[in-house]
């Protein structure tokens, strides 16, 4: 490889100056101290990372093992080199070497959460597949993919085993209801069908309903009674097709809610039932 010349070597030292030089106590950079022009250098030192990755594994290797590149590098930037290694048969070397610099420095939570909120799916698998999930953290995932509608990466966290890809049928929709009706710290219901509901998630309720053994959430008729007064028809409709109402409540307000708001057809809905 060609030497650097006296230039670059001169910016890149600079580049590591202000990196360090205005790194907060979390060890991240904080741009809002920096001047444009150090800004400019900043954002350039971090294209030099993906210059590397293209650039061949023994250089991105170096780098990711370089102490210098947490100060720089939140976990969602992590996750972004990890993609673009993971998507590369031939850099499969480098997708390993960040994968241990990953949770060396970052709770496995943090990291699957951030590899979520980027939507890679497959990515997400090759976790659930060579790590030991908790049941907390799925149930995290599956919470935040009901109420962003993801519904492909939904599907995959509620039906995939932790450790075991080949469980039966009857054991994954078991093991879903336990994540769907895991409880939190204060002895809530982290209850994702509501959340889907709400956030008018018609196919992702549909799944939910299909899959699991027990009704989620019929008490006291919350699910009806929010798709009646927000005027979400076709969940009203899913809704009363898996006779996901409690008899016993008040079945009137569910019907005054579409009446005061001239919802027609969840009306006819409600009255052909």
């Amino acid at each position: 490889m060609a030497s650097l010349n006296v230039h670059t070597q001169t910016t890149n030292i600079k580049k590591v100056s202000i990196i360090y030089e205005h790194s907060n106590d979390c060890g991240r950079v904080d741009k809002k101290s920096l001047t444009a022009a150090d800004t400019i250098l900043l954002d350039e030192f971090i294209d030099e990372i993906y210059q590397a990755i293209e650039g061949g594994q023994d250089r991105f290797i170096k780098i990711c093992k370089s102490r210098k590149l947490k100060s720089i590098l939140s976990v969602d930037n992590y996750v972004k080199y990890l993609h673009m290694t993971f998507t590369n048969y031939n850099m499969k070397a480098s997708f390993n070497t960040l994968i241990d610099k990953l949770l060396d420095e970052y709770e496995l939570s943090d990291v699957l959460m951030s590899i979520a909120k980027h939507s890679n799916v497959d990515l997400l698998r090759h976790f659930f597949r060579s790590c030991d999930i908790c049941k907390n953290v799925s149930s995290a995932i599956l919470k935040y993919a009901c109420e962003t509608g993801k519904l492909k990466m939904a599907e995959y966290v509620y039906s995939v085993s932790y450790q075991e890809l080949t469980r039966t049928y009857e054991q994954q929709k078991k093991m879903f209801d336990e994540i769907v009706l895991t409880p939190n710290e204060n002895d809530m219901s982290i209850d994702t069908f509501i959340i889907a509901v709400v956030r008018n998630k018609y196919d992702l309720v549909k799944k939910i309903l299909e899959n699991s053994d027990v009704l989620p959430n019929v008490k006291n008729n919350f699910a009806i009674k929010y798709a009646c007064e927000y005027g979400y028809v076709e969940i009203v409709y899913i809704l009363l097709k898996y006779a996901c109402v409690d008899e016993t409540d008040d079945n009137f307000y569910p019907f005054r809610m579409a009446e005061q708001r001239n919802y027609k057809d969840i009306i006819s809905l409600l009255m052909s039932r």
